[in-house]
């Protein structure tokens, strides 16, 4: 064997999110020929370091692939061809449209117009920031906190992760939000400048 050390670029195929690049790196690193690894989500792409010897990226990625298919990974040599998955639509689109009718009857019976922007009291407040949390930074962070806890997890630690990732989540949220609030309180924008700030 060889004491030379290769950096080996693979693709990932089922790469999708953050999550999976925490994951695919934090699996790959516990081959004990690998020195390092780093994935990139926006080529689908991870970069091993190691040692193999004299074997061909063929069989590096054959050796390294089991580390990562039971999270539903395969590493290959040539890019996969993206193919799209038309039964999902078959899924997605009567869902929109049962939000869509949703909303509208909401709209009609006239519970969607009850919070308006002259009377918000602390509670309504209060309410629509715990549905924008949970909804906005469950879509945004919630694959990296799934991948982050899963490796807290194997070392048998299940709450400690979630625990320290909703409370920091939760004192930073209320700090600049209560920045920007003081900041809002302070000046009123016109319609003009409102419709330049959406805008940008």
């Amino acid at each position: 064997m060889t004491t030379e050390k290769r950096i080996y670029k693979f693709y990932v195929k089922g790469m999708h999110c953050k999550s999976c690049v925490v994951l695919t790196e934090e699996e790959l690193k516990k081959h004990d020929l690998v020195e390092h690894a780093m994935a990139d989500l926006a080529t689908c792409c991870v970069e091993v370091r190691g040692n193999f010897g004299y074997k061909s990226d063929e069989l590096v990625a054959k050796e390294l692939t089991p580390l990562i298919e039971k999270h539903g990974y395969e590493l290959l040599i040539e890019k996969p061809a993206i193919s799209v998955n038309w039964k999902e639509f078959q899924i997605a689109i009567p869902i929109t449209l049962a939000f869509a009718f949703l909303f509208v009857l909401l709209q009609k019976i006239g519970l969607v117009n009850l919070v308006t922007t002259d009377k918000v009291s602390f509670g309504t407040a209060f309410l629509v920031g715990i549905i924008a949390s949970l909804s906005t930074c469950l879509a945004v962070v919630g694959g990296l906190v799934v991948a982050v806890s899963a490796s807290f997890a194997k070392g048998g630690d299940k709450v400690k992760p979630q625990l320290l990732f909703h409370i920091g989540r939760l004192v930073t949220f209320f700090v600049l939000g209560g920045a920007i609030g003081a900041i809002g309180s302070a000046f009123q924008l016109s319609s003009i400048g409102v419709f330049i700030v959406s805008l940008i």
